[in-house]
């Protein structure tokens, strides 16, 4: 689920979750952890997921072609993998986004975030649109 709403010109309010809630067969798995919505997590193996995050994103920068914006974000979440115990993730971060026109996902993506229950920062370079 994704909810996103223009607070002012150009400062945007987005919360998103994501789930799955069943035990996946091994070649089904899914990498949970340093994607869109999930940065303060390193990339794990799980079966079953359940995260969200708020975000506060800013366009400082317009330009022909697109947009640069700067963002802040908090996220909160578990993952657990192959019926061991949850585990948790929570933590702030901040990035910057490259957005071109008639595009709605962003094209690259710098993100420095802080897993506060390990004590671990995450840096995350995305590049291209996936999904």
């Amino acid at each position: 689920m994704n909810y996103n709403k223009e607070i002012f010109r150009d400062l945007y309010l987005a919360v998103l979750f994501s789930s799955q809630h069943f035990d996946s067969p091994t070649l089904l798995e899914q990498y949970w952890g340093g994607l869109d919505n999930s940065r303060t997590l390193i990339p794990v193996l799980c079966d079953q997921y359940m995260g969200g995050s708020i975000i506060l994103e800013y366009i400082f920068l317009g330009f022909y072609r697109g947009d640069i914006s700067f963002l802040i974000l908090y996220e909160l979440g578990g993952y657990q993998h192959d019926n061991e115990d949850w585990n948790e993730y929570t933590g702030p971060g901040a990035g910057l986004r490259l957005y071109f026109k008639k595009i709605n996902r962003s094209s690259v993506g710098l993100d420095l975030a802080y897993n506060s229950l390990n004590n671990e920062f995450l840096f995350t370079l995305t590049m291209g649109i996936r999904r």
